[in-house]
């Protein structure tokens, strides 16, 4: 599964966005942190301390984290990866979650 110009994963059509912990957000640009929603955990607790939303912005395919430049599916890149935050890098190309947001995104499921 090709990952370069894909950003799938970097999309969502919900309200409660890319969610990420505070802590990760740490080292990230100013420009990015000004845009973090402080969310509670959908239960109601707070897992890991606080947890808050990337800032999100519209899309194509309904909104995408305000890190993603270019277009999905050709020419998307992280504008944060190599600070990007811990449910980005545990994000697993070929798996369940990717092949849904490919799918999500009108993109086949063979790169």
């Amino acid at each position: 599964m090709e990952c370069l110009g894909c950003g799938a994963c970097c999309t969502t059509q919900d309200d409660l966005g890319i969610i990420h912990t505070v802590a990760d957000t740490r080292g990230l640009p100013d420009w990015f942190r000004k845009g973090l929603v402080e969310r509670k955990h959908p239960e109601g607790i707070l897992a890991l301390g606080a947890i808050a939303s990337a800032p999100l912005v519209p899309s194509p395919h309904g909104k995408q984290c305000a890190a993603l430049a270019g277009e999905v599916g050709t020419t998307a890149m992280c504008r944060i990866y190599d600070d990007r935050p811990s449910v980005c890098r545990k994000f697993v190309p070929g798996d369940e979650g990717c092949l849904r947001a490919r799918q999500r995104c009108g993109m086949t499921d063979n790169g």
